[in-house]
């Protein structure tokens, strides 16, 4: 469990104990003091805070929580309910806030939360501002309104259709260029804000044919929402089998935007940036600005146009602040991320997908065209965790004087080296290979690339002069050819050309023959477990995905003897000996985890269907009889039931002592003011008064409730009338509740009567 205390937000894991993790006392805390900052910054007597989320499980209650804590504060909030980060942002500006509350974990697991907090023109805070904040948190430097200043809530949910209008009203985006083009575009959008928003703005950009993976923003997302690749598989396969023009991921808040080529390629994270920044040059010219996560090429593409690039720390705010610094007209960060300033200085993956899409109608090519079209780099992404902070800067000033003769920079107080060497080096899936040669010292790694899907790679954009490729990392299945490749390259000029070296390399294979021990389920002893004569058939799953269970060529077929087991021929196998399964050995076993929707029933009786695709499977062994396995849930459900009648237990004493408790005080209370004890009569009057403001409230929150409920009714119940399946699902579960209801209260009721009769 974690909590994380940054000048980018709060964020933490739900649940656990306060001060590690984001429980309603930490997000209480958190809120009270940016809050009372808020107030305390801009010197009004009622300020005014935008809270906005996305569609994460833990949302209602975080949402529920900071509104609370602001409105006891005395300040005054505007929720615009589910809401990307960029619209939130947006939306602090619009209503003339003077700061802003997203309740968003990025990209992180359904089990993160976090409160990212703004300041009045919707930005980030500072590195001060935001360490003024946590101070005011750790020393509980704020005090909570008494009841006549208290502040008030206003609800806005048109937030999602000023955000497009803002994008649509942008010069360089261009509507009738993207109808005309009548481009098919596939997206994810992770099951949070991104599905309520992003076809909403497809249809206004004139996009007709939209194929929408994980749109439904229920907060269960189906895969690990950052758009990294490894996430993608899914979507990849759809933008191939529906052969789109381009495919959009998001992330659960919408700021960061990945991209797929129409052949289900990734277009690279960073080139989200480098290609919407080249569109905007070409069109405004001027300066960029991104972060030190990131690869040289968006400085090629400004220098290219004419722009000065400049590379700012690692952070929005960082980047959002070097942007201004310089007049730059672009600028992100290396994940996705897009600024652009005459919207709003934020990441916004919607003005992303429209520009993007702009730049692909004029271009007139697809988007595997348009990625060829800008330098190639490798980036490498490799986590070092150092504690000892003189191991630190030793390694530092080593690189600084290993690297002195080049252009070396440090924005962050970290160095960023750029080299000399090879420009245009196109990263693939496959073998991976290292280069060395001119413009780099002797035997010094120049590059590294993959073999694409034909088993080829090539350097791009080298110098002339003699260089040697070797193989580093192997195939899966494979072993490592320790061959050296000579590749020489003479030229009297000492230009640039474009290199393909060209050979045919046998490579061994490994190999490895998996066993299986076959058991039913109807068995109790050990031995009655076993199953003799189960037959096998072992297929390739790249082929039965392309071909077919049927059409699959078959590579071996085994029965099972009389204790159960059987052993397949050596198969290509990357992993022959093992005793304990690692956590990279497990990732690499699983090609994919499927999760489908619940059945939509709360409680012990929800179904949830998971499925788990493997690439290959070695010995397995179950640990334990059926038997026994039976009979070690039957004892833990033993003990859970025992546990959870005591903790009833408690809790119903726990309630009971607070009742008596209360109730005695307020006897003694009435009795006092009764008997005209003027401090008791004041104090009793007071109470009297608040028990009827609770009332009232109550009454207005289930009013407001009531209304919201009929409305979502009527806008599903539209939904399931033009044949929205999912709506249909709901309409009809939303109904048998009604339904419930209404028998419960008719069984009450007849109870009341008998009980009335009794008496009688």
């Amino acid at each position: 469990m974690t909590l994380i205390k940054s000048i980018s937000g709060i964020r933490g894991t739900i649940g656990g104990g306060t001060g590690d993790n984001l429980t309603p006392l930490d997000v209480v805390k958190f809120t009270a003091a940016f809050g009372t900052w808020i107030a305390k910054r801009n010197g009004k007597k009622t300020a005014t805070i935008v809270v906005g989320r996305d569609a994460r499980i833990s949302g209602p209650m975080v949402d529920s929580i900071v509104t609370g804590t602001l409105v006891g504060l005395g300040v005054n909030v505007v929720n615009i309910g589910l809401a990307s980060t960029p619209t939130t942002e947006i939306a602090v500006v619009n209503e003339k806030a003077d700061g802003g509350i997203i309740l968003t974990a990025s990209h992180n697991p359904k089990q993160w939360n976090a409160l990212k907090l703004l300041n009045e023109r919707g930005e980030f805070l500072s590195d001060a501002d935001g360490k003024e904040v946590l101070k005011m948190a750790d020393n509980d430097e704020y005090t909570f309104a008494e009841v006549d200043n208290l502040g008030q809530v206003k609800y806005v949910n048109n937030y999602d259709d000023i955000h497009i209008d803002k994008v649509l009203a942008l010069k360089l985006v261009d509507v009738e260029a993207i109808k005309k083009a009548n481009f098919t575009v596939a997206i994810d959008c992770v099951n949070s804000v991104g599905g309520n928003v992003l076809p909403k703005l497809l249809e206004r950009l004139g996009v007709k044919n939209v194929k929408c993976l994980n749109c439904e923003a229920t907060g269960h997302f189906a895969h690990n929402p950052e758009p990294i690749p490894a996430n993608l598989t899914d979507i990849a396969d759809l933008c191939k089998k529906e052969k789109v023009d381009v495919g959009f991921v998001v992330d659960p808040d919408v700021d960061r935007l990945a991209i797929i080529t129409e052949n289900g390629d990734m277009f690279g994270e960073e080139y989200t940036l480098v290609s919407v920044a080249d569109y905007v040059l070409s069109k405004t010219p001027g300066n960029t600005v991104s972060n030190l996560s990131s690869t040289r090429a968006l400085r090629d593409v400004t220098k290219r146009r004419g722009g000065v690039y400049n590379a700012a720390a690692v952070g929005e705010v960082n980047v959002t602040t070097k942007m201004k610094a310089t007049n730059a007209v672009i600028g992100g960060e290396g994940n996705g991320g897009v600024i652009y300033p005459t919207l709003h200085y934020g990441r916004d993956a919607m003005v992303g997908v429209a520009l993007f899409l702009t730049n692909l109608a004029y271009k007139k090519m697809k988007v595997s065209e348009l990625l060829a079209t800008y330098p190639q780099y490798v980036i490498a992404k490799n986590k070092i965790e150092l504690s000892d902070s003189a191991l630190i800067d030793n390694i530092l000033e080593t690189v600084k004087a290993k690297y002195a003769a080049e252009d070396i920079k440090y924005p962050d107080g970290r160095d960023i080296v750029t080299y000399t060497g090879a420009d245009n080096i196109t990263s693939k899936s496959g073998n991976e290979f290292k280069s060395t040669g001119a413009k780099a010292t002797k035997d010094a790694l120049l590059a590294t690339v993959r073999t694409d899907d034909k088993y080829a790679f090539s350097f791009g954009n080298l110098y002339y002069g003699n260089y040697y490729v070797k193989e580093i990392e192997p195939s899966e299945g494979y072993l490592l050819d320790a061959t050296v490749y000579p590749a020489n390259f003479k030229d009297a000029e000492n230009t640039h050309q474009d290199i393909s070296l060209s050979c045919t390399v046998k490579e061994p294979v490994k190999k490895q023959a998996f066993e299986i021990i076959k058991v039913s389920t109807d068995g109790d002893t050990a031995e009655e477990d076993k199953v003799k004569d189960a037959e096998f058939t072992v297929k390739l799953k790249s082929d039965i995905d392309k071909n077919g269970w049927d059409a699959a060529k078959v590579y071996d077929i085994f029965v099972t003897d009389e204790k159960g087991y059987g052993k397949s021929k050596e198969l290509a196998k990357k992993y022959a000996d093992f005793e304990e399964l690692t956590p990279t050995m497990i990732h690499e076993f699983i090609d994919k985890i499927v999760v489908h929707e619940s059945n939509g029933v709360r409680g012990f009786g929800r179904k949830q269907k998971i499925e788990i695709y493997f690439n290959f499977i070695g010995q397995f062994i179950p640990p334990y009889s059926t038997a026994e396995l039976k009979a070690e849930a039957k004892e833990q459900a033993v003990k859970k039931a025992e546990k959870d009648r005591i903790r009833a237990e408690k809790r119903a004493e726990t309630v009971k002592r607070y009742k008596e408790n209360k109730a005695k005080r307020l006897a003694q209370l009435k009795a006092d003011a009764e008997a005209g004890d003027p401090k008791a009569i004041a104090e009793y009057e007071e109470y009297c008064r608040n028990e009827e403001k609770k009332r009232e409230q109550s009454k207005a929150y289930f009013k407001e409730r009531y209304r919201r409920e009929q409305e979502k009714y009527k806008a599903t119940k539209a939904l399931a009338e033009q044949g929205d399946s999912r709506a249909v699902e709901l309409l009809t579960e939303y109904d048998r509740r009604i339904e419930h209801k209404k028998q419960v209260a008719s069984e009450r009721e007849k109870a009341k009567r008998r009980a009335k009769r009794k008496v009688s």
